[in-house]
């Protein structure tokens, strides 16, 4: 009765306590987007779900302001969500998702021709935001509890200690797309960065004081590290680093990956012996850019090897992998190539959560 009771409440504004509600847990899904898109032939595609909907609660705006109806606008068919032709939801056509390349918004696509790439908020607007029940199970890998890797950090939050944390990564370690920030068009509902929303979450848990800098730049590879100036390390006061490189790394060997972020944390130990880490694995890019999906989906193994006492990992790739069994690439992005959307950005956040659990 509890969960029917809240997917019938009113769902038009952000909030982080369903936001951060594991996916992997429940019965209930909130707000999970995809994006509609007509075929070659014209017809709307049928949206997939990452579980088989038996009912759903609401079809939403991106924005959570419009509210559309079942049966008008959509129906469910299947466990998947059917877009009427008739109804008041925007449909993206096939010609507009794959541009001509000579298009300013358009990528080479993997095969030929070419495939449409938007920073900002463009696709969160195209997207629409879905809350529905299942039956069904996660029914794959679930990120691990992992507080007895980092007991030191854990135990100052329980205390009720100032916890102070710094991030070292590309794009997405600075917020891209959430809709609340910069890079994600600052534009309703105004979803935090996966990172602010992870330190609000913990804040509520535990009652604390915490703080972050964040010294990541879109773009950045692992090998930044051996560009990186020795003065951005040697005032480091945090009791945790977070560490996320990946995304950019298209030619980037296993070993080179290994090694640049050995050598991360190795330098930031060398200032703060005390300090715990959290290594991040990215999602996965888009198969259909061309040049852009390579070894990602292996670096959660050289992360794997680090861990350990003092290092716990956050494994995005599997969550984004599991998702993408059932969900089109273009229902959880925010650039369609290698930028989550404000969904996927809350699967960062809930990841990133797991490894302050205990078993």
């Amino acid at each position: 009765m509890q969960d029917k009771k809240c997917c019938e409440e009113e769902r038009s504004s952000y909030n982080l306590d369903r936001y951060m509600i594991p996916i992997w847990q429940g019965n209930t899904v909130y707000n999970e987007s995809v994006l509609p898109l007509k075929g070659k032939d014209g017809s709307i595609t049928v949206l997939e779900l990452a579980y088989v909907a038996d009912r759903i609660c609401e079809v939403r705006s991106s924005d959570l302001s419009v509210l559309y109806e079942e049966g008008r606008d959509y129906w469910l068919m299947d466990g998947k969500l059917c877009i009427s032709p008739d109804g008041r939801i925007p449909v993206m056509t096939c010609t507009e998702y794959y541009p001509d390349i000579k298009n300013e918004n358009a990528k080479n696509k993997t095969g030929g021709g070419g495939i449409l790439f938007v920073e900002g908020g463009f696709f969160h607007t195209k997207q629409l935001s879905v809350t529905y029940t299942h039956s069904d199970v996660w029914g794959d890998k679930i990120p691990e509890a992992q507080a007895e890797l980092i007991p030191k950090t854990v135990q100052k939050l329980k205390n009720k200690e100032k916890v102070r944390m710094a991030f070292f990564g590309d794009s997405i370690y600075t917020g891209c797309n959430a809709s609340g920030t910069p890079f994600g068009g600052d534009q309703p509902p105004f979803m935090p960065s996966w990172f602010d929303m992870v330190t609000e979450k913990l804040k509520k848990i535990y009652g604390g004081e915490i703080e972050y800098v964040n010294h990541s730049r879109g773009g950045r590879k692992s090998f930044w590290v051996n560009e990186a100036p020795d003065e951005l390390f040697d005032g480091l006061a945090a009791d945790i680093a977070w560490i996320g490189y990946g995304m950019n790394d298209r030619e980037t060997s296993l070993d080179e990956y290994s090694e640049n972020i050995k050598k991360m944390m190795q330098k930031i130990r060398r200032r703060n012996p005390d300090i715990e880490f959290i290594l991040t694995s990215p999602m996965l890019a888009n198969k259909e850019a061309d040049g852009y999906y390579r070894l990602q989906y292996r670096f959660i193994e050289v992360l794997n090897g680090f861990k350990g006492d003092g290092v716990a990992v956050m494994d995005v790739t599997s969550v984004h992998t599991r998702l993408l069994k059932r969900k089109a690439y273009k229902d959880m992005t925010g650039n369609n190539i290698n930028h989550p959307n404000d969904f996927l950005c809350r699967m960062y956040a809930q990841t990133a959560l797991q490894c302050f659990m205990e078993k």
